[in-house]
């Protein structure tokens, strides 16, 4: 009996080359995909953080009635203790309150008696980071990068999230030559204390004191770590991450401008991801940003949370509350927002 062998056939180099060609078209269409599922997961969690802000913000001002103010402090060269300090409980980070010995009194007083506020200013808290932005979780390069109290060069943990202090037209003598808002501007919830001794000392804002109704009034919103423009002035490459947040204190500072509360006050001037040259670099490290294509994410004085669009309606030039952006800024303006955002 004759038995017949059969050969077994195995691919040809054509075969497999349109297998890996098969293979890697599929994942050429998946990859978008996954990148998107990612970046979705990120921004809910992003989302999430500012809710929680919005609620401890509420909280506070449910046992002290008032918002926090935006910074607490005599000195800008010597540091102030910043609106994120003031809601640590409200965050369930009441140690770390306790540790950076917030309310014992000024900052660079308590930085001088208190070697645990120094550890504490460095330590990075998620509540205050959106898993989007790369950004390093303590800033140590620069002279007015995130975390640096005062003149005297002390590290601190990065916030993604800056308060708002209102709007400022790059027209406006008062409120924002060169795009930038003054010291002395009250448009926005989240105020100065005592900045200094030529500014006025702001009361800090009721719910009752916001005319246009907590749930059309910014309350805090997003700032990246890097959102790169060309200095013009410089010839170089600056970064949004130049006056970038630190979640409990606020930055060296000029004496005329809010450079120090930009620290942890976002300024309305520039729009929301604002990378052109017009007014470069103040007016993208002076305004909000996010790593979220689009937009930001914002949280609204009644808690509820928003992705407001870059292309949202905004004017930067004529003075007043002309745009939507403006009037959801702006805490009492008493203008009716009757465009979508």
């Amino acid at each position: 009996m004759t038995r017949t062998f059969l050969r077994a056939r195995g691919f040809t180099l054509v075969e497999l080359l349109v297998v890996i060609a098969i293979i890697g078209v599929l994942v050429a269409l998946l990859l978008p995909a996954v990148q998107m599922a990612r970046e979705a997961a990120r921004r809910s969690t992003c989302t999430n953080n500012l809710k929680q802000i919005g609620l401890a913000l509420s909280n506070y001002h449910d046992a002290h009635k008032t918002f926090p103010p935006g910074a607490v402090g005599t000195s800008w060269t010597t540091g102030l203790w910043g609106w994120g300090a003031m809601i640590l409980p409200q965050l369930e980070e009441a140690s770390l309150y306790q540790q950076l010995g917030v309310g014992t009194g000024q900052l660079p007083t308590v930085l001088a008696a208190n070697v645990g506020t120094r550890t504490g200013l460095e330590q990075p808290l998620e509540a205050f980071r959106c898993p989007s932005d790369t950004g390093p979780a303590i800033a140590t390069t620069g002279s007015r990068y995130a975390g640096r109290e005062g003149s005297n060069n002390r590290y601190g943990a990065v916030s993604n999230y800056i308060a708002n202090n209102g709007y400022g037209d790059s027209t406006d003598p008062v409120h924002g030559p060169n795009g930038k808002l003054h010291a002395h501007s009250s448009t926005g919830p989240f105020r100065q204390l005592a900045a200094n001794s030529s500014t006025a000392n702001y009361a800090t804002v009721r719910i009752d004191d916001i005319t246009d109704g907590a749930s059309k009034t910014i309350a805090a919103g997003e700032r990246c770590w890097q959102l790169k423009i060309y200095d013009s002035a410089t010839s170089t490459t600056v970064s949004a991450n130049y006056y970038a947040g630190n979640p409990y204190s606020t930055l060296t500072s000029e004496t005329t401008t809010m450079y120090g509360l930009s620290g942890l006050l976002g300024i309305g001037s520039s729009g929301i991801n604002n990378a052109t040259t017009t007014n470069a670099p103040s007016s993208t490290y002076d305004g909000f940003s996010s790593m979220h294509p689009g937009g930001a994410n914002f949280v609204f004085c009644d808690a509820s949370t928003h992705f407001l669009s870059e292309n949202i309606n905004y004017d930067p030039v004529n003075l007043g509350c002309t745009s939507v952006y403006e009037q959801l800024l702006a805490y009492e303006d008493d203008t009716v927002i009757t465009r979508d955002y």
